[in-house]
């Protein structure tokens, strides 16, 4: 009986470690997706000086539509903004209405306070695609901000899901989330998930707080509530954060 009962420790021990592994693999992919967006955006900087006072903007307009090819199916547009948010240039042409103002976006109002890179909450399109917008500064000499680069993605693209239905065909993974630090889903397994709370609200919100990988049996909590105060399904769910955004894959 010890050795039966030893033996079944160490597989489920096996198949916990095994799930984490898997989620962390997820988010290694999901990482290096916002990477490369990031990095496409920045080698159009190495082309173009991206300085809204200058009267000749040819070199930026062939860097957007560059930058926009680079990024491929996912991207929904690409915008040029000045220091103020203000819109210079957005690819494809028309995109963005010429002298549209950005700055009230919290993800372009946190690059004018901070001079960082950002990358927003999940939201919906104009033509109801889901999205996220990655956008990176562009300094002066001094460090001041000359101007911004957005890049628009569609997280219902192939890039951002498949990783995660990838992860449905190992083992017994029932489905996979990929959420932000809200909690809120930016890419799921299941139809019609998005920019919904996770299935777990309160198991993520805990791991993206502790920024941590973990497995453990939680209940689900869909909407951030169950029917009568009653503990939901049990599911054992594995979470590992990201590094390129503070989100997390479960």
């Amino acid at each position: 009986s010890l050795l039966g009962l030893r033996a079944v420790n160490d597989s489920t021990s096996r198949v916990l470690q095994e799930r984490l592994v898997v989620a962390q693999m997820l988010a290694g992919e999901e990482d290096r997706v916002l990477e490369r967006g990031f990095d496409e955006l920045r080698k159009a900087t190495q082309f173009a000086t991206f300085y809204p006072g200058d009267p000749d903007q040819s070199a930026e307009y062939l860097m957007l539509a560059h930058a926009y090819g680079r990024l491929g199916p996912f991207s929904l547009g690409v915008y040029y903004l000045d220091a103020r948010g203000t819109a210079v240039l957005s690819w494809p042409p028309g995109t963005l209405p010429s002298f549209a103002n950005l700055a009230g976006k919290p993800y372009v109002r946190s690059v004018i306070e901070t001079r960082r890179r950002s990358v927003s909450w999940p939201f919906r399109t104009l033509t109801g695609k889901p999205a996220v917008a990655l956008t990176l500064p562009i300094l002066n000499p001094d460090g001041s901000l000359r101007s911004m680069l957005v890049g628009i993605l569609n997280v219902s693209s192939a890039d951002v899901v498949q990783p995660l239905e990838y992860a449905t065909k190992l083992g017994r993974t029932g489905h996979a989330e990929l959420v932000n630090q809200g909690g809120v889903v930016i890419a799921s397994t299941m139809p019609g998930e998005f920019l919904k709370p996770g299935e777990h609200l309160g198991f993520y919100l805990r791991m993206l707080k502790a920024r941590a990988s973990g497995v453990e049996n939680v209940p689900t909590d869909p909407g951030g509530g169950t029917p009568n105060g009653q503990p939901g399904e049990l599911h054992v769910m594995a979470f590992a954060p990201l590094s390129a955004a503070p989100w997390g894959v479960a």
